[in-house]
């Protein structure tokens, strides 16, 4: 039997007023410790990534963070939603026994919308930018050039 292992990677930015990321923030959850991924270091913090939840239509796509009630995770959660944050959310396999990345599975582009707590735990929220599934703009065809990142469904029906 085989034995694999998931790491997710995060990094958190807001668009400045020419439409270009200023980098925030960078976490992971797979060494307690920092780790370099590319030419970046990730500091470490525990938290657990939902991944998407998407309907048969392809619409109502959101996710979330859950990070443990704290009050730096809790400023951080307001931080995010207040700020309209933007996160990339990149899930990858790791070696089993190193953690090192292997091979990166997918990666996700969310807008930090809101924010639960309860005593034990925060999710933050995270949701679509746009919602274009199903859209329809006369002579105009929405693409990630146009709108940068769209969700898009893979639901195909043969009649």
């Amino acid at each position: 039997m085989a034995i694999e292992a998931i790491g997710t990677f995060f990094r958190v930015y807001e668009v400045d007023g020419n439409g270009n990321p200023v980098w925030k923030y960078r976490f992971h959850n797979t060494l307690q410790q920092s780790v370099v991924k590319g030419s970046h270091t990730y500091s470490y913090l525990s938290f657990a990534y939902q991944g998407s939840t998407i309907s048969r239509a392809g619409d109502n796509v959101q996710s979330s963070l859950i990070l443990a009630n704290n009050a730096i995770a809790n400023a951080f959660g307001l931080e995010c939603v207040q700020k309209n944050y933007h996160i990339i959310v990149d899930t990858t396999a790791v070696h089993p026994q190193t953690l090192a990345v292997t091979n990166a599975l997918v990666s996700d582009t969310w807008l930090c919308s809101s924010m639960t707590y309860t005593p034990e735990a925060i999710e933050i929220v995270l949701t679509s930018g746009i919602d274009a599934v199903g859209a329809r703009i006369p002579a105009r065809v929405l693409s990630r050039e146009l709108v940068g990142h769209i969700p898009v469904s893979a639901f195909i029906q043969a009649r």
